[in-house]
């Protein structure tokens, strides 16, 4: 007797539970797809902000040219040129970080900032090896 309650018990237990996942998977069949946005002028005139690192090669009051490397091209560098709204104050050589946007078909630089490296002490504190102590223990005669 008990085996039977225990065996009808299950199966009740079983069929509500397939029930159920019938149920939401029905609710989910019938929800309407969420339709996108359609694209707008408005969409496309946020500016999109890009970075660029590399050496500066050439510089003026209106232009910037950087070198760079990029992966996966043979560690061959790539040459940008930008246009500056304002004259900026680096030098050949020195390695720059550079915020621009695509305007009219041209790099236009926002921001350009010096890259400051910052060198970890190679120098640590050594522990000396030399003078290994006895362990404590009792003395010997």
């Amino acid at each position: 007797m008990k085996r039977l309650v225990f065996t009808l018990t299950w199966v009740v237990l079983i069929t509500v539970a397939f029930a159920f996942a019938a149920e939401n998977s029905s609710l989910q069949a019938t929800k309407p797809e969420r339709v996108k946005a359609a694209t707008t002028k408005a969409a496309y005139s946020k500016e999109i902000k890009l970075k660029a690192t590399g050496k500066v090669m050439e510089v003026s009051e209106t232009n910037l040219k950087i070198e760079r490397n990029v992966k996966g091209k043979d560690g061959a560098p790539e040459i940008m040129e930008f246009v500056l709204e304002k004259p900026k104050k680096v030098e050949i050589g020195d390695k720059v970080n550079v915020t621009y946007i695509k305007k009219e078909g041209q790099d236009v630089a926002l921001r350009v900032a010096k890259v400051t490296t910052i060198k970890k002490s190679t120098t640590k504190a050594e522990k000396p090896t030399d003078a290994k102590q006895a362990p404590a223990g009792p003395a010997s005669k």
